[in-house]
């Protein structure tokens, strides 16, 4: 299946158990109609793996180390590695006096 937007390009969409997502686009005040239709000829379909420490497509080959970070993004369309070290994620506690959903404080007391 294939998801077009009202200037009639594709847009890009996953489908799953009978349910569409994709990115839609409208005016604040009104509305805007995307259009799914089956596709013409044979799909073109992105190819992905998936394992405990890896994702690949067509194009990207991604590597988890034993700790969960990143340690590797291969672009294959390049034949390049394109981190020169693991991304690391970093958790922060954060207690701010205002807006406590998006607002980080400069002093902590």
């Amino acid at each position: 299946m294939l998801v077009f937007g009202p200037d009639g390009r594709e847009v890009p969409a996953q489908f799953d158990n009978g349910k569409v997502i994709f990115l839609a686009r409208a005016p604040a005040v009104g509305f805007a109609v995307y259009d799914i239709r089956p596709p013409m000829g044979p799909a073109d379909v992105t190819r992905m793996k998936a394992t405990q420490s890896s994702l690949e497509n067509d194009r990207y080959q991604i590597k988890l180390d034993e700790h969960g970070d990143v340690s590797s993004i291969f672009d294959k369309k390049v034949k390049r590695e394109l981190l020169s070290a693991p991304i690391r994620l970093a958790i922060s506690t954060d207690n701010p006096r205002q807006w406590p959903a998006w607002n980080m404080d400069l002093k902590t007391s």
